[in-house]
Order: structure tokens, then sequence, then C-alpha cells
């Protein structure tokens, strides 16, 4: 049991790094249309935001990056806190969830009910995606140092930001004497207001109306290979390179990477198949195919091994 309401869900257990896993997977689309623009702009620009004395490069001026971060962090921030409507039901359920039990388990601190919830969206989510857009797949490759270092600039305020705990005090938790410096920026009113009006929305079972059907979770993407049908000898040449998504509706496959829209548009031959209509998938593991999964597709209509 938590005995400290300051430090809630800050540690590892098996409950956070499961809800961590949920909020990647059924997240994976709210992250998208709310950071990779800003993010996006952040990687392909070359605006030095580095704060620290020590690192700063000969020709640059401190108050310059400063003015760059903030503009990135107050970019960031605001489009965060104006997202509530497209965060996921399935994570303001469990943030709901989150909220009532944090109550219930420390009556007595009023702001324990925002920081349980903030502890995931913030810290665990928000936070972790900009320091690390390539793990969710935001871009795609691996920043170079200088962006690296910008990005954990933004990470480590919006962070902090975030976090209703360091809102409610006048000192910020920063250990480094520049950072401390750079958040008073950030002190006032009006960002502890829009934090919790954000987090207020999306731990409301009450925000969105229920429109009878909910957005398909997207579950994978990526290679994959599809053997010819009606063939019964094994071989290279039966298997086709496919692009594959997976989401918790439908199974879609075709000849290149994107969309079924833009397949269409081009002509691209695809496959789909709604997940209620598989009536089984069985899992075959040919040892002389090295590390490779066959799965056999059944459903209503016939059977397809990839």
């Amino acid at each position: 049991m938590f005995k400290d309401a300051n430090t809630i869900f800050r540690g590892n257990s098996l409950a956070t790094r499961c809800l961590d896993e949920m909020m990647k997977i059924v997240g994976g689309h709210y992250l998208k249309v709310t950071l990779k623009p800003i993010l996006d702009e952040i990687c392909d620009s070359s605006k030095s935001c580095e704060i620290d004395p020590i690192k700063l490069k000969e020709g640059d001026n401190v108050e310059n990056n400063k003015e760059n971060l903030r503009y990135y962090v107050d970019k960031l921030f605001n489009t965060i806190v104006k997202s509530s409507m497209s965060c996921p039901t399935l994570m303001c359920d469990i943030f709901y969830s989150l909220r009532q039990m944090a109550t219930q388990r420390f009556p007595n601190d009023p702001h324990v009910q925002y920081s349980a919830v903030s502890s995931f969206v913030f810290l665990r989510f928000f936070a972790v995606a900009v320091v690390s857009p390539h793990t969710f797949h935001l871009r795609p490759h691996h920043p170079d140092a200088q962006t690296i270092r910008t990005l954990t600039l933004i990470s480590k305020t919006i962070q902090t930001l975030g976090t209703w705990g360091s809102l409610s005090k006048s000192k910020s938790s920063f250990k480094e004497t520049f950072m401390c410096e750079f958040f008073k920026m950030f002190q006032e009113e009006g960002y502890i207001i829009a934090v919790k009006k954000f987090l207020d929305e999306i731990s409301s079972t009450e925000t969105k109306e229920s429109s009878g059907t909910s957005e398909p979770v997207h579950l994978k993407e990526g290679e994959m290979y599809k053997r010819a049908q009606g063939r019964t000898r094994i071989g290279k040449k039966n298997f086709k390179k496919r692009w594959f998504c997976l989401t918790s509706r439908e199974l879609t496959y075709h000849k290149q990477p994107g969309s079924c829209v833009y397949a269409l548009l081009w002509g691209f031959s695809w496959f789909s198949v709604k997940v209620s209509f598989l009536l089984n998938v069985t899992l075959v593991i040919q040892s002389y195919y090295c590390n490779l999964w066959f799965l056999t597709l059944i459903h209503t209509k016939n059977e397809k091994h990839i």
C-alpha cells in the first residue's frame, strides 16, 4: 500500500508497468495527433535550447536559448492541455478509477486526486514520448545529440508543469540551479489552472458524449510475408512481402507501407478482414525458417497463411 501521497505511482511495480503498456498501445494515435507536429518542428529545427552554462557552446547566447526553449515548452504544453477530447475513452476511464481510489486512500490530501492522474499522463506518458519519440513511432530515427538535449530539457519542464505537487508549492523539484531559474517563468496561476482543468477533463466519465462506437486501438504494424494460396510446395518464391496493420477492429495488409486509403488511391492490392470474422488463428513454428512465426488465419470466407 502507498504510504506517501507525494510519491504515489512514482515507482515501478507490476501494476504501473501494465498501465504504462496500456497507455503506449491505446494512446498511440493520441500521441501522434497531439505531439507529432511539434516534435517534427523541433527535430527538423537547428535552434539551440541549451541553458546549462557549463554546456554552452562558443557563440551561444543563453538568453536566446531560453526564449527558444520557452517557446517549445509553451507550444507543447498548450497543445497537451487542450487535447482532452482526443484522449482515448479507456484511458479516461482508468484515470477516473485512479482518481477515486487515491481520494479514498488519502482523504485528507486535496491534491492527491490530481497527482495520481498526472503521475501517469505527464510523468509516464507525455514526458517519456517527448524525450524518446522514436520508441513511440513519432519519429523514424533516433534524434541527434543536440536534439536529444533539447527534448530532454522540454520533457523535464513538461513533466514538472504537469505534476500537481510541484505546481502547488513555491519551489520546484529541479536539482539544477539553471532549471530552477528557468522554471520560474512558468510558476504562474494560469499554468496551474490549465493543468487542473485538463486533469479534470481526462479523469471524468462525463467528459465525452457516447457515440456508440470507439476508435480502434492500433496494436501493431510492420512487414510480413504472405504465403501464396493453393500451393502445396514450400519455397521462397511462394512467399510475398506485404505491409500489415493490426488494430482492435481489423487486420489489413498490402504491398506498400501506408494506410489502405493510399492503397486504393494508387491501385495497390490489399486485403482486409474484421477481427470479429476471424474464426481461428493457429501458430505454426517451422524449425527450418529461423526465428519466423507462421500464422494460419481462418475467417468466414477462406484460409490465409502468413
